[in-house]
């Protein structure tokens, strides 16, 4: 990592990774691809998995911290050229757009 913050990231964020009980989090379990690094990157991997730009903007309004936008944005690139790599990214599906649409916005 270049310099900036480090922190405990969990690797793997995602819904099936996150408890929830009564509409709330409870928990977060499967820290088997946790590491240190910019928070940027578990948040891009998160933005990779949500089905709305709704629910990345209540789990932003209740994140709490600011972040680089352009640094998650780039993790974001990063990971949809690996996922399109791998070809497990199908036409139509949300990740492909989120993708789509964070190329657009580094442009």
């Amino acid at each position: 990592m270049c310099g900036g913050e480090a922190v405990l990231l969990h690797g793997d964020l995602h819904g099936a990774n996150v408890l929830i009980d009564e509409g709330k989090v409870s928990g977060i379990i499967d820290f088997g691809d946790s590491l240190s690094g910019p928070p940027e990157y578990d948040l891009a991997l998160l933005y990779n998995h949500l089905e709305s730009k709704e629910a990345w903007s209540c789990f932003v309004e209740g994140y709490g911290k600011d972040f680089n936008e352009k640094k998650m944005q780039l993790y974001i690139f990063m990971f949809g050229t690996w996922l399109v790599s791998i070809d497990s990214i199908k036409p139509g599906g949300t990740r492909l757009d989120n993708y789509l649409q964070c190329l657009h916005n580094l442009s």
